[in-house]
C-alpha cells in the first residue's frame, strides 16, 4: 500500500474476501433485475466492485499520509462517495438475499402459477373450437330435422339455409329422396345424416382451421412453457427472472391472437399474478419487513466493513508540517501534536 504504512496481510486478504462476495451479491441482483442479461449485469457490477476497491484503497492513502499537514476534508468527503456507493447498490444485493433465502417457495408457487395460467388458456381456447365446431354439428341436424317436417316455402328455406351451411356438396340424391320419406322414418333420417357426415366434416374442418392459432406463436407458448417449468424446478439462476417475466409477455399474445381469431372467446386479458417482481430490486426492499432488513443489511454491512478493515486498522500517523533549511532555520520538521 502507497501512504507510507504497510497493511497487515491478513486484513488485505478479509478486504479481497469481501470485494469478492460483494461482486457475487451485486451481480445476482443484476441478474434478476436486468431479466439474466449478463451483457448489463456484469460490466455494472465490475464497475462498482472497482469502485469499491479504489475507494478503500483511497482512504487508506489518506488516513496514513504524513507528509504536510492538510485537514481530513478529502478523506471524510471519500468516505461519503463509499457511503453513497454502498447505498445505490444495496437494493440490488439486498433482492438477490431476499429472493433466494425468502421468497424461493413463494417464486416457485407463482411460477407455476403462470404456467397454469398459460395452459388454460389455450386449453379453453381449444374447448371454445370445439364447441364452434359441435354447435355447427347442432345446428345442422336441428335444420334437418325442420327441413324434414316442414312443407312448401318452409321446406325450400331450410334446405336454403344447410346448402349455406354445407355449401354445394349438400344437395345431394339423399335430400332429393327425402321428399319421398315420411318424418317419422328415424331410419331413413338417420341415413340422410350419414349422407351428409362428409359434408359436415368438411365443414367443420374449414371452421378449425379459421380459428387455427398461428404456427409459430403455437410453438412460441409451448416452447416458453417448457423452459419455464425446467427453470422453476432446477431454479436456473440465469433463466430465472427472464421466464419468470417472460410468461407474462406470452400470456398476452397468446390471449390477442385467441381474440383476433374469435372475438367472443371469454378469458382472463392478463394473468392474476403475485406481488413479486423479480425485476424490481426496490419493491423487494419495500415489501421486506424490518427482520430481513435488519439481518439481509447487518450481512452487506459486514462485508463492506470487510472491504474497509485495512482503512479502519490503519493507524493515523502524527502529521508534521516540514522546514526547509536556510540562513536563518535549522533543517527538520515541527511535531504540530505538540504545538
Amino acid at each position: 500500500m502507497s501512504g507510507g504504512t504497510t497493511v497487515n496481510p491478513v486484513f488485505t486478504i478479509i478486504r479481497l474476501i469481501g470485494l469478492f462476495f460483494v461482486l457475487i451479491l451485486l451481480f445476482a441482483g443484476l441478474i434478476y433485475t436486468f431479466k439474466g442479461n449478463m451483457v448489463v449485469s456484469a460490466p455494472i457490477a465490475l464497475l462498482a466492485i472497482i469502485a469499491f476497491e479504489r475507494l478503500s484503497h483511497r482512504l487508506i492513502v489518506l488516513k496514513t499520509r504524513k507528509t504536510n499537514y492538510r485537514s481530513n476534508t478529502e478523506e471524510y468527503a471519500t468516505l461519503g462517495v463509499y457511503l453513497l456507493a454502498f447505498l445505490l447498490a444495496f437494493p440490488a444485493s439486498f433482492h438477490f438475499l431476499d429472493i433466494d433465502f425468502n421468497r424461493k417457495d413463494a417464486i416457485k408457487r407463482s411460477g407455476e402459477n403462470k404456467l397454469e395460467q398459460l395452459r388454460g388458456l389455450n386449453d379453453d381456447y381449444e374447448k371454445a373450437v370445439q364447441g364452434k365446431l359441435e354447435q355447427f354439428r347442432t345446428e345442422v341436424d336441428a335444420n334437418l330435422t325442420a327441413y324434414l317436417l316442414a312443407k312448401g316455402t318452409e321446406k325450400a328455406n331450410y334446405k336454403r339455409i344447410l346448402g349455406e351451411q354445407l355449401g354445394a356438396s349438400f344437395i345431394q340424391a339423399a335430400f332429393i329422396r327425402s321428399h319421398e320419406i315420411s318424418p317419422s322414418d328415424a331410419v331413413l333420417r338417420e341415413r340422410i345424416r350419414n349422407e351428409m357426415a362428409p359434408a359436415v366434416k368438411n365443414k367443420q374442418g374449414v371452421t378449425k382451421s379459421i380459428y387455427a392459432l398461428d404456427s409459430q406463436l403455437d410453438r412460441e407458448w409451448k416452447e416458453s412453457y417448457e423452459k419455464a417449468r425446467r427453470t422453476f424446478n432446477s431454479w436456473n439462476f440465469f433463466e430465472l427472472s427472464y421466464d419468470y417475466n417472460n410468461l407474462d409477455e406470452v400470456y398476452g399474445k397468446l390471449y390477442a391472437a385467441t381474440k383476433a381469431k374469435m372475438p367472443d372467446f371469454e378469458a382472463a386479458e392478463a394473468m392474476t399474478t403475485s406481488e413479486i417482481q423479480m425485476d424490481s430490486p426496490m419493491e423487494s426492499v419495500r415489501q421486506a419487513g424490518v427482520g430481513d432488513l435488519g439481518k439481509f443489511g447487518l450481512l452487506l454491512v459486514l462485508l463492506h466493513l470487510c472491504i474497509l478493515l485495512p482503512y479502519l486498522v490503519s493507524e493515523r500517523p502524527v502529521k508534521t508540517i516540514e522546514r526547509h533549511s536556510g540562513p536563518y532555520t535549522n533543517e527538520g520538521s515541527v511535531d504540530i501534536g505538540n504545538l
